[in-house]
């Protein structure tokens, strides 16, 4: 198995493959409607990507983490750490193909570890880069 984070060092989060659900197939409301369920003050992941705007409510990202999106045509990654508060958007193509991606149960530095489900390599939540598996040592376009 290739490797570049020493698989002993990657430990559980408790949760198994995918026992925290991505977000496959998000569905968006108008900000009329978010209006009424989201407070001005609330935490929110925002993305501009091409002209287009997004927003991710965190009450939302702490259930998920992950978030397998498309945005005008184009696959994105959206992710958020709950322990680390992060949240990082990628392009999820690699090599010319659209992949997706699943919360793997792991953690690396306490941080959220994912996985593709093309290749089960695992990826960092934070720099995005394949650390265990058939893609280590490529990495996601933020």
């Amino acid at each position: 198995m290739k490797y570049i984070v020493d698989p002993n060092k990657i430990t559980s989060g408790g949760p198994p493959m995918d026992g925290i659900p991505s977000i496959d197939e998000p569905e968006y409301v108008t900000v009329d409607e978010a209006d009424k369920w989201i407070q001005d003050n609330e935490l929110v992941l925002a993305l501009i990507y091409n002209d287009t705007k997004r927003v991710y409510p965190l009450q939302v990202m702490v259930w998920h983490e992950i978030v397998n999106d498309h945005i005008n045509g184009e696959p994105i990654l959206i992710t958020y750490c709950p322990l680390c508060g992060s949240g990082i958007a990628y392009e999820r193509t690699i090599n010319g193909e659209e992949i997706e991606f699943g919360t793997s149960g792991k953690l690396y530095n306490s941080n959220l570890v994912m996985y593709d489900r093309k290749t089960n390599s695992y990826w960092t939540q934070i720099g995005g880069q394949a650390i265990v598996g058939e893609l280590t040592g490529m990495e996601l376009k933020a």
